[in-house]
């Protein structure tokens, strides 16, 4: 709990020695078979994809994703949230391929979970979005970040913050399109 305080806090020094403890001792405790163990190594993965240390968080994300796949199956929640965790650091890395397989994949499964009109789908639509227009598929990422904005803007209201990083990244897309009217 106290890990998890820090890392709210965005004190990621203080959080990730408390994160590797609690690790240490739900293995003793509970077993690798634990579905805690999962979710405090997507705590470390966050917190080192965050500080720099991706190699470790690629490798956790990784574990993480696999032990949940197989104890709480594709269909859950912990699931859609560390593929797009996963999926974000592919992204930061510019591996965009592996990007897109991951947040694709949360986008499907959070749109089974929540429905299409929901904050968690348009966030998924937005990263996606992001991650096809580095890839140049400038069309479907303008689909997707249309949709995600108006989602944002019906679930959050028009002046949320999600909804004007939706905008300005479908003004990109556009711009990138030629359309210098609508990307204005």
């Amino acid at each position: 709990e106290l890990g998890a305080f820090h890392l709210e806090l965005g004190d990621f020094e203080a959080a990730e020695p408390l994160f590797t403890a609690a690790l240490a001792m739900r293995l003793d405790l509970e077993g690798p078979e634990s579905r805690g163990i999962s979710e405090t190594m997507v705590n470390l993965a966050n917190i080192w994809s965050i500080t720099g240390d991706f190699e470790a968080a690629e490798s956790y994300y990784r574990q993480a994703l696999a032990m949940q796949r197989e104890k709480l199956g594709d269909d859950h929640p912990f699931v859609a949230s560390t593929l797009y965790g996963f999926g974000t650091l592919l992204f930061d890395l510019e591996s965009f391929e592996e990007a897109e397989q991951y947040v694709r994949e949360a986008l499907d499964r959070r749109i089974v979970l929540f429905g299409e009109d929901h904050r968690e789908v348009a966030t998924a639509q937005t990263k996606l979005g992001q991650i096809l227009y580095e890839q140049g598929n400038l069309v479907e990422a303008e689909t997707l970040l249309r949709t995600a904005a108006a989602s944002y803007e019906r679930t959050l209201g028009r002046i949320h913050p999600r909804v004007g990083r939706s905008l300005q990244l479908l003004g990109l897309v556009r711009f990138g399109r030629g359309d210098i009217d609508e990307a204005v």
